[in-house]
């Protein structure tokens, strides 16, 4: 599941770009939208987004039939720059612009309150620094046989 409030530039999983909504679909907090990755397994799922106002904030689960596989936490990194290779799963983050992610809100709390089917235990974040454009990518634990997976992703930027 998929949304946005501002802009959702890019999508990565395993360094391919996966397709999103029309962009005026994406533009809607509130209203999530699942997609399907046709992957064998997935290693490492990427997000560029695009934030016109602060704080800025990113949600995203990923599931195998029933079960959360992987979700956004403060054990991402993000960047607010953009390296060569950044969305890629054998990305090295040398740079110290590569940081922890901020761990903002748990999923379902206020303002945002509840968004679809994401995991209840998925982390807002952010990059610690305030920036209009971040990079952040999140390495899954171990490969998954990821048979009719769906992404459930929200970006949200508003005020807390």
């Amino acid at each position: 599941m998929m949304t946005c409030d501002d802009i959702v530039d890019a999508l990565f999983v395993d360094g391919t770009q996966e397709t999103l909504s029309p962009d005026h679909e994406m533009r809607n907090w509130r209203i999530g939208k699942s997609m399907v990755i046709n992957e064998d397994s997935i290693t490492t799922v990427a997000v560029q987004c695009r934030d016109m106002g602060w704080p800025g904030g990113i949600l995203l689960s990923v599931q195998c039939r029933d079960d959360v596989v992987f979700e956004t936490s403060g054990s991402w990194k993000c960047s607010t720059e953009s390296h060569v290779g950044w969305e890629k799963p054998g990305f090295l983050m040398y740079s110290t612009q590569w940081q922890a992610a901020k761990a903002i809100k748990k999923h379902g709390s206020p303002p945002w309150n509840t968004i679809g089917e994401i995991s209840s235990s998925a982390m807002w974040i952010w990059s610690e620094t305030a920036a209009t454009t971040v990079y952040c990518r999140g390495a899954v634990n171990g490969i998954y046989n990821m048979i009719g997976i769906f992404v459930l992703v929200k970006f949200d930027n508003k005020s807390l």
